[in-house]
């Protein structure tokens, strides 16, 4: 994950604030995923102990998957071509 935060870092400039912040916000909640994951899964094989809590957040990663995309449609739309 550490080059999206790098990609992300260095195209901050450029990038609405909007779209940084939940480019930001998405990053956050799947590496808390892959780290639930980690824990539960490969640390703790015997046990597998993945809670309601982090299937949910699956779905809280779509939503900020959807919210990001509309916000890169909204901001494509506005821009202007110079022919």
């Amino acid at each position: 994950m550490t080059d999206y935060q790098d990609y992300l870092v260095d195209y901050a400039p450029f990038i609405n604030n909007d779209i940084y912040d939940k480019f930001n916000e998405l990053y956050e909640i799947c590496k808390k995923q892959i780290n639930t994951y980690k824990m539960s899964f490969i640390k703790n094989a015997e046990l597998k102990t993945f809670k309601q809590e982090d299937y949910a957040r699956n779905r809280d990663i779509m939503r900020i998957r959807d919210e990001l995309i509309k916000l890169l449609r909204d901001d494509l739309e506005s821009l202007k071509v110079i022919d």
